[in-house]
């Protein structure tokens, strides 16, 4: 966090984090969901709660930090609002699991987000993405997926594996 707000102080052009959703619903900032590779937690990001994740501490390398995983509200809120944002859904090999963690993305970004980028490996995500923001979905990039959704400002792209949706 203390990066982060450094990080916000001085011109931002965007952003790009990972998110990984919590048993209770929350967005929290991981780069893997496998709690033991990047904090003091056991077990899957999605098996725990907020409050859970909250009590554990972040891994740096000389081991627990004393910081707690961040959220994706906290981001909002530490003044990234209205910066572009790329969020990479982290879910594993669980399809399902990404479709409702790119499906809780838009609430904690709240209305002066400028533009979000959803990234995943699964399409389901990006799918869900899309239909949530309620905008036009165009299509970009060598190997394309349309959808059509109501008018908007909002481009999905699909290359090999990788799927990302802009709004």
């Amino acid at each position: 966090m203390r990066t982060l707000r450094r990080t916000l102080n001085g011109p931002v052009g965007g952003l790009e984090t990972d998110i990984c959703l919590t048993s209770d619903g929350d967005l929290v900032l991981l780069h893997d969901p496998l709690l033991t590779l990047g904090t003091t937690l056991n077990g899957w990001a999605h098996e725990r709660t907020t409050a859970e994740l909250r009590a554990g501490r972040l891994l740096d390398g000389d081991g627990p930090s004393d910081e707690p995983p961040m959220f994706l509200s906290e981001l909002a809120r530490d003044g990234s609002a209205g910066a572009p944002s790329s969020l990479e859904v982290k879910a594993h090999a669980d399809p399902e699991l990404a479709r409702r963690t790119a499906a809780a993305h838009l609430r904690p970004l709240g209305p002066g987000a400028d533009r979000v980028e959803v990234i995943s490996f699964h399409g389901a995500a990006c799918a869900e993405a899309a239909a949530a923001a309620t905008t036009r979905v165009l299509s970009s990039g060598r190997t394309t997926h349309r959808r059509r959704s109501p008018p908007g400002p909002c481009a999905t792209a699909s290359v090999g594996s990788q799927s990302s949706t802009s709004c």
